[in-house]
């Protein structure tokens, strides 16, 4: 992909920068925001190391583990792992013949499910 890129601009005369001073989390910046997909491992790493990109995002373990330990480049950029979501499926065995057929047993199902 290259030259591929996305440029956010902040919106001229946004009515928020009035109340921005009053309530900062209306504050709106930086002006511009560029995504630029790069999809090379090693042209990322470069773009990295050569202070090219702000942020980069999927990197594999071993090389973010690897960029974690050099210096330079850990006092240029704060090294972030964010918690993961897991989900866990528990099979339960309903039978409608052990449970009441009153309509809920689709109902005890998914309770049960969803209680692990």
């Amino acid at each position: 992909m290259d030259d591929q890129r996305v440029v956010l601009a902040k919106k001229q005369n946004w009515w928020g920068e009035k109340l921005a001073g009053q309530y900062p989390l209306l504050q709106a910046y930086p002006d511009t925001i560029i995504f630029l997909p790069i999809e090379d491992d090693v042209a990322a790493i470069a773009a990295i190391k050569d202070e090219s990109v702000d942020m980069a995002t999927e990197l594999n373990a071993k090389q973010f583990t690897e960029l974690r330990q050099v210096d330079f480049v850990q006092k240029i950029y704060n090294f972030f792992t964010p918690p993961t979501y897991t989900y866990f499926s528990r099979p339960y065995k309903t039978a409608t013949q052990n449970w009441p057929t009153n309509g809920y047993v689709g109902r005890w199902r998914n309770a049960l499910t969803w209680t692990w």
